[in-house]
């Protein structure tokens, strides 16, 4: 329980998330540039912010009950980033509908995001302990 509200009702699940996302979305552009000269190679894209933006747009977020953010936390764990495969044909490359600057601001992008993540995830954890101990 105190597991729960100590580390449920925070920003720390979707910090989680973001980051699991992230590392998936590295992982796919890496593919990505790999097989780029693979005949019949299509391109792998991570869904994620997608759905968590379509979770909040759902969502009346005005909080009329104490526990309204620690439920919407709740559901943003059963979220889960999934790996893709984009149809789409390419005007770069015959080989595969693999755009190598696309990936490269893509992977940019990403490293961003992942780093900004785990930035805040490691904020979170200097202020715990700070409470915890003191300064």
């Amino acid at each position: 329980m105190l597991k729960d509200r100590l580390f449920g009702a925070t920003e720390l699940p979707l910090l989680r998330l973001g980051l699991d996302a992230y590392a998936l979305r590295q992982r796919a552009i890496s593919d990505n540039v790999a097989n780029a000269e693979t005949f019949g190679y299509q391109r792998k894209q991570v869904k994620f912010e997608e759905k968590l933006e379509k979770l909040l747009n759902a969502r009346d977020l005005r909080r009329t009950h104490e526990q309204h953010l620690f439920n919407l936390v709740n559901d943003m764990r059963e979220l889960v980033p999934e790996l893709e495969i984009d149809p789409t044909l390419s005007d770069v490359n015959d080989l595969s509908n693999v755009d190598i600057d696309r990936e490269m601001s893509d992977m940019a992008k990403n490293h961003l995001q992942f780093t900004y993540a785990g930035h805040m995830a490691r904020m979170f954890y200097e202020l715990l302990n700070t409470s915890i101990k003191g300064v």
